[in-house]
């Protein structure tokens, strides 16, 4: 992380004209405004008991989803109401929060709500296949010193290399076809974890397994970082990226909760399959986006 970090320090600032907030009072009254919304999450979250505890886990998962909403929304009315008695400037709130996603809107149009689903869903497979990965390799008969070595060593290094190929590509080939071909080899690496686990425990297909897994994570990671790049305006960058890679992970780690149970519905083999086939609707996605709202390599 030091590399990034002192590359930071000595880059320039972007020559852009800002609107700092300077009266102590407003950052005082942001930072309270915060505080407030995050309890009001927390209070609302624990106070909504699941119905569905001992049912079906699409039941868990709807429920869930609901919960998150309402939660999402007593945070912001708490805002709102905050606002409205001046405990903070709404210019300003406007200026930090709101602008941002309205020039994002106003550049891409209509195309922008396919955008957010794109992002909301590229991971998805990746992320719900992976949060099983260790416990199925316990299940398999792999002991922890081998799935220590083969994923967690090596496989790192299987990962960088794959960001370096996924990074090059989307230079040399372009964003949308490098996506592409990221989410094609991300979706079609689960498939491998299905062979993984109707066949008898072989170190030499673990670790063909797990290296074709995280070159291919590293893959669409690195030309996924690269689309989210290309989507920022430089004059809203940071807000812009929080808002992008918030989103990149919120419905994958809701969905991931519910593996096991998803698990012990299906199976493994059958289970890999099924993540598979959520990265299908995100190759559509991509060919549509590509054609309508190409990415200026």
């Amino acid at each position: 992380m030091l590399i990034g970090v002192v590359t930071v320090i000595f880059s320039p600032e972007p020559n852009i004209k800002r609107n700092p907030i300077k009266k102590i009072k407003h950052q005082f009254g942001f930072v309270i405004a915060f505080a407030l919304a995050i309890f009001v999450f927390i209070l609302i979250y624990s106070s909504l008991d699941n119905p569905f505890s001992r049912k079906e886990p699409i039941e868990n998962f709807l429920f869930a989803f609901v919960r998150l909403f309402l939660c999402f929304l007593g945070s912001g009315i708490a805002t709102y109401f905050l606002s409205q008695f001046k405990f903070f400037p709404k210019k300003t709130a406007y200026n930090v929060y709101a602008k941002p996603i309205l020039e994002f809107v106003s550049r891409y149009g209509n195309v922008a709500i396919a955008i957010l689903l794109l992002i909301g869903l590229y991971r998805i497979a990746d992320v719900v296949m992976g949060v099983m990965a260790n416990i199925f390799y316990l299940e398999k008969g792999f002991n922890i010193s081998e799935i220590a070595t083969y994923s967690k060593f090596f496989g790192v290094f299987a990962t960088i290399l794959g960001g370096f190929i996924g990074g090059y590509s989307a230079i040399r080939y372009g964003t949308i076809k490098a996506l592409f071909v990221g989410g094609v080899i991300a979706a079609a690496s689960n498939l491998l974890f299905s062979w993984l686990a109707l066949s008898e425990p072989s170190i030499k297909l673990l670790i063909l397994v797990i290296t074709a897994d995280n070159i291919s994570s590293g893959f669409a990671g690195a030309a996924f970082v690269v689309y989210l790049s290309a989507l920022t305006s430089i004059k809203f960058t940071a807000t812009q990226y929080a808002l992008f890679s918030s989103i990149m992970l919120f419905l994958p780690k809701l969905l991931a909760g519910y593996a096991g149970s998803i698990v012990d519905l299906m199976g493994y083999s059958y289970f890999y399959i099924f993540t598979a086939l959520l990265g299908l609707p995100v190759l559509i996605l991509i060919f549509w986006i590509g054609k309508i709202a190409p990415i200026k390599d």
